[in-house]
């Protein structure tokens, strides 16, 4: 229960719908899947209503702050971690995030980052990215999904810290604390 003193917070809205900040419009599409499959599995007939606001990668914080400060709805922020790897430290977006909810401690606001996986995209699972590009007529594509599933049959860690969006790349790999299981990856 919340209880909230409108003496303190007179521009409160109530009845508005939850704002839901994500670095990118499709996080909030990919969030709202895995909501309503989760309430659908476990038999919660519950409404879920947010807005979703564009945080915009590097200036989700700026945003995430301006709605703290504006104090008229209650407000989730969900970032990437950016992890490396499982060991490495929050990427940049998800260490200011952090701050800024350390920073204002507000009843109205929480934020979550990603601790098990870098990206969003790295919730979809690899059988639907082959799904998807078996259906398109693009070799290249066909050959990095497959270099996924060779990663994905030494590891099943290493495609929860891909970056979907770059790629593997020596000086990706160079820049990850060093790891034994890297040898692995970079054979590859």
């Amino acid at each position: 229960i919340i209880s909230i003193n409108y003496k303190n917070v007179p521009s409160f809205e109530l009845y508005v719908e939850t704002r839901l900040i994500c670095e990118h419009l499709n996080d909030a599409v990919v969030y709202n899947l895995i909501l309503t499959e989760y309430k659908n599995k476990h038999g919660l007939g519950i409404d879920s209503n947010f807005y979703p606001m564009l945080g915009g990668g590097s200036t989700t914080a700026i945003v995430y702050e301006h709605e703290i400060k504006e104090a008229k709805t209650f407000i989730l922020c969900l970032s990437d971690s950016d992890f490396k790897f499982y060991d490495s430290a929050l990427g940049d977006t998800a260490r200011k995030i952090k701050s800024i909810d350390n920073k204002y401690k507000s009843f109205n606001s929480y934020y979550y980052h990603l601790t098990q996986l870098s990206e969003s995209e790295n919730i979809i699972p690899l059988t639907v990215y082959r799904q998807y590009v078996d259906n398109k007529n693009d070799d290249g594509m066909k050959e990095i999904c497959k270099a996924f599933e060779k990663i994905n049959g030494t590891d099943s860690r290493y495609l929860c810290y891909l970056d979907f969006k770059k790629g593997i790349t020596l000086h990706r790999l160079q820049n990850i604390k060093e790891n034994d299981n890297i040898k692995d990856i970079a054979a590859i």
